[in-house]
């Protein structure tokens, strides 16, 4: 089956999302094999000597890790954008695979080092290609849930490998666990080469391009690094890593040196991992719902509260719930960041800027080492208490500076329902008149009815809607704006059902058929304007920057539809003369009406307008 937008849904391609997360999973559990042995390994190629930098060559193999890692994070959103997402995965798990190979036949520290600098390379690849590849299946409303599927697939293979490796490492040595590394790559080699399908035409790419996509590489990451919001969120992102350092780097270092086993030390890794991964899909889902900064605020500090934990704890049950502190912790951020970036970006750049995220973010594992194999000479207290420090300033950050790229509206679902409503008035009124027109002025009072129902109905949601927001924990502005939008499209139903009546008043003959062709011209496009409202409506609750199009056509016809007001009041002077005042002034109530409509429906495009530019983090 071709691949184009009409299929997007992770439900419509399950079996092309479980190749691209079985790849991840592999790779997960290549390297979570790391995080049980690497540094009690390399410590045990460098030996006792005390050194200075001693424990910078100890974490040698996770900082050369790192700085490929986010090197090459940028090439393969270029490459997933330029060439393919099929394309970067199967270069990245080749590249991988080249890795872990070089990780087990080389026995020395240097041999160690240049492994992980491709395995970092690999991984940076696959991961950005994997990453991308589910946003473009993803509908809008799935995309932390499309990122937490993935990472929640990478992050349990973390777990599974590091178990693993505790097992086998305790059993047979350090080094015979990478044997469990080699294994995983070779199958996630063997799946993005045989299960995994190009995506790109699910993004709305024209061919092999999509919007935004004549933008230069430069100006793109320019445009996103312009934006404070999505610096913030490359900040946290990389915060994210730079803690995680601690994790892979110190965690088994200093749990050794209180007399953990390597089983021990597995299950610690393990548990916040397994942890971390299954909580991911379900937070990512939450985030979708209710906003990012809030699950993202409350997800580092949870993590800084778990690292505390594992150092104080000094007991191996408690370090396990400590581990699973951590887990929940990064479990609710971790989706949400790179979520922030598709929120805005268009289509053409996404590769790309994602690209750009996970290489800001991936540059925290070579910052990480550099800065924790410093401290860590001075003693395990430093490494913890600076990680600590940097995880509650980036929880303060994204609580009180950025945009909130996907904010929280209660009861959006009764807001659509009620701006169906005032829709379907708008559409009676038009037909209400047709039939007026053509003199059938019996069916025209049965949809006069019809439209009291509607405003009725419309009245009855936007008081339910007023309750939601009111009692709502929305900052006061925000819930004036939602409130604000609500009563705009509320008044276009009282409108129409003025209209309505004010049309029953008049007899037919009464009205010059120059007349009801313009005022029957101006219900099509009043019925044009509410209809694009609504579209710009539903679509503000999926991709919020994506409703601006929308919105400013709303605009341009009610542009169109003064022009036709100001002719319709041109020919109701022609009628001055030949029917009495009573009816003069009716006729000229339902022509002020109809404009008063399409008026205040310009105004609710408005406030949508701004509603969409408080949150936006992208120029537009």
């Amino acid at each position: 089956m071709e691949l184009t937008q009409a299929t997007t849904g992770l439900h419509r391609n399950k079996v092309l999302v479980a190749a691209f997360l079985m790849a991840t999973l592999s790779v997960g559990t290549a390297t979570g094999v790391q995080r049980t042995v690497i540094s009690l390994y390399s410590s045990e190629l460098l030996g006792e000597e005390a050194q200075r930098l001693y424990y910078i060559l100890v974490y040698l193999p996770i900082l050369s890790f790192g700085l490929l890692k986010g090197t090459i994070d940028l090439i393969g959103g270029w490459i997933s954008d330029r060439i393919g997402r099929k394309t970067a995965a199967v270069l990245g798990s080749g590249i991988y695979l080249i890795g872990a190979l070089t990780l087990f036949f080389g026995k020395t520290l240097a041999a160690v080092g240049l492994a992980n600098l491709l395995i970092g390379a690999g991984q940076g690849m696959l991961l950005a290609a994997a990453m991308i590849a589910l946003s473009d299946i993803g509908a809008s409303s799935e995309q932390a849930f499309s990122f937490g599927l993935m990472e929640s697939s990478v992050y349990g293979g973390y777990g599974i490998g590091s178990v693993l490796a505790g097992y086998v490492s305790q059993a047979k040595g350090h080094h015979e666990a990478f044997w469990i590394s080699v294994s995983a790559a070779a199958l996630a080699f063997s799946v993005a080469l045989l299960g995994i399908r190009e995506t790109r035409a699910l993004a709305g790419f024209a061919g092999e391009r999509g919007a935004g996509s004549e933008m230069s590489t430069l100006e793109v990451y320019g445009r996103c690094l312009k934006s404070w919001t999505l610096r913030v969120a490359y900040f946290l992102g990389h915060i994210a890593k730079f803690s995680d350092t601690l994790i892979w780097g110190v965690f088994p270092l200093y749990l050794a040196s209180l007399g953990y086993t390597d089983e021990h030390i597995g299950w610690v890794q393990g548990v916040s991992t397994f942890v971390w991964a299954a909580s991911m899909p379900f937070t990512g889902r939450i985030s979708d719902k209710l906003g990012r900064k809030v699950p993202s605020a409350l997800g580092l500090g949870l993590k800084a509260l778990g690292i505390f934990g594992v150092y104080f704890g000094k007991s191996f049950y408690l370090d396990l719930v400590s581990a699973g502190m951590i887990g929940l912790g990064v479990g609710l951020y971790y989706p949400i960041m790179p979520a922030i970036s598709t929120d805005v970006v268009p289509s053409g750049v996404k590769g790309r800027a994602i690209g750009l995220y996970r290489s800001i973010r991936d540059y925290g594992y070579f910052t990480g080492a550099l800065a924790l194999g410093l401290v860590t000479g001075w003693g395990y207290s430093y490494a913890f208490l600076l990680t600590i420090a940097l995880l509650g300033v980036g929880a303060i950050a994204i609580a009180t500076g950025v945009k909130e790229t996907r904010p929280f509206w209660p009861a959006y679902p009764d807001v659509v329902r009620h701006a169906e409503k005032v829709k379907e008035a708008v559409e009676v009124l038009k037909e209400m008149f047709e039939s007026y027109r053509g003199g059938d002025l019996e069916r025209a009072k049965m949809l006069a009815k019809r439209i009291k129902e509607l405003e009725d109905a419309a009245d009855e949601l936007r008081v339910t809607i007023d309750r939601s927001l009111w009692l709502s924990v929305l900052r006061g502005q925000d819930k004036a704006d939602f409130a604000r939008l609500t009563q705009r499209i509320d008044r276009v139903a009282a409108f129409a059902l003025g209209s309505s009546r004010r049309l029953l008043l008049v007899e037919p003959g009464e009205i010059s058929e120059e007349l009801k062709s313009t005022l029957s011209e101006f219900l099509d496009g009043l019925s044009r304007e509410v209809e694009l409202l609504t579209e710009a409506l539903k679509l503000m609750g999926e991709d919020l920057e994506g409703s601006l199009p929308l919105i400013e056509e709303v605009g341009d016809l009610e542009t169109e539809l003064d022009i036709l007001h100001q002719r319709a009041l041109s020919e109701l002077e022609g009628h001055a003369e030949r029917i009495d005042v009573l009816t003069l002034l009716n006729l000229r109530d339902l022509v002020e009406f109809l404009e008063y409509a399409a008026d205040v429906a310009e105004d609710a495009a408005d406030v949508m307008r701004v509603i969409v530019f408080k949150h936006s983090a992208w120029s537009v």
